[in-house]
């Protein structure tokens, strides 16, 4: 006697997708699975001490950067996957799982279970959406160079005024625009003066501009138009000081100085013209500190 079996109802909101599948046929090696979770530390902790004998160095800045977003409340299912192979190991996701251990909070995860060890090899093949991407979804103008400052920004508002530390997380980078919206003033400022004088990066503009707009935002405005142009400035002026100073290091040959000694340049430069203090020249020796706009 032939019995009719109903084929799965794709609308079935308890449908196995793999269920139908060769991979799950139960004489065969198990099918992969996939569900979503709730995964606390101890969850994570224990995933990350199963095997994992042989794994790439997990990166510190990645870890911290996503474990602040996670004791925020910050972090959000968004399709990314923790993989484990059939043997256990977790093939992709370390360190999501170890900001989940070290944020001690539960976050919300899509699990992919039982995948043949050799899915390791394609994993992270692809391109991350960057800040900048992001911002561009979001109908921004100049994303990179916003994305690029705001990271400065963040850096010099949590204290870390040489710009070297952890980079801030793509929400973080969207909370700082929301807080400062204004730096997207300060892009356009610094788009003009870098199409003008390209020396300084336009990101280093941005930041300078939005720290100088905080004691005088006519000033500010002022200052990037006359770094642009260096006409009308008698001898002495601080921006002429600036523009020798910028010229003379790429000519030398170090246009790759950093961005800390860039700022510094810029800030110095600011401060001396606020108080109509005459330059002839400037200098900043690295690992000095760093002076605060005035």
């Amino acid at each position: 006697m032939t019995v009719d079996v109903p084929g799965p109802d794709p609308f079935d909101p308890f449908l196995d997708p793999f269920a139908y599948t060769a991979a799950g046929d139960p004489s065969s090696s198990p099918a992969p699975r996939v569900r979503t979770l709730l995964v606390g530390p101890r969850q994570a902790t224990s995933w990350l001490a199963a095997h994992n004998a042989v794994q790439r160095p997990l990166r510190e800045k990645v870890v911290a950067a996503y474990a602040r977003d996670m004791a925020a409340g910050h972090w959000r299912l968004n399709g990314d996957t923790i993989k484990l192979c059939v043997h256990g190991d977790v093939l992709d996701g370390r360190h999501r799982l170890a900001a989940v251990a070290r944020s001690k909070a539960s976050v919300p995860v899509m699990l992919v279970e039982n995948l043949p060890d050799s899915a390791q090899e394609s994993v992270d093949c692809g391109s991350r959406r960057s800040a900048g991407d992001v911002l561009a979804l979001h109908g921004e103008q100049r994303p990179h160079l916003l994305a690029a400052a705001l990271r400065l920004l963040w850096r010099w508002e949590v204290g870390d005024l040489r710009l070297t530390g952890h980079a801030p997380t793509t929400s973080e980078v969207l909370q700082l625009l929301a807080a400062r919206p204004t730096m997207r003033e300060s892009i356009e400022a610094a788009h003009q003066t870098h199409a003008a004088f390209p020396y300084p990066q336009a990101s280093v503009l941005a930041l300078a501009h939005h720290l100088f707009t905080r004691q005088d935002a006519d000033a500010a405005t002022v200052f990037l138009e006359q770094v642009a142009s260096g006409t009308g400035l008698p001898d002495g002026h601080p921006v002429l000081a600036l523009r020798r100073t910028l010229v003379r290091a790429t000519s030398a040959g170090n246009g790759s100085r950093s961005r800390t000694w860039k700022l510094a340049v810029l800030i110095r430069a600011w401060n001396a013209g606020r108080v109509g203090q005459p330059l002839h020249r400037l200098s900043y020796l690295a690992g000095s500190q760093m002076p605060l706009p005035r």
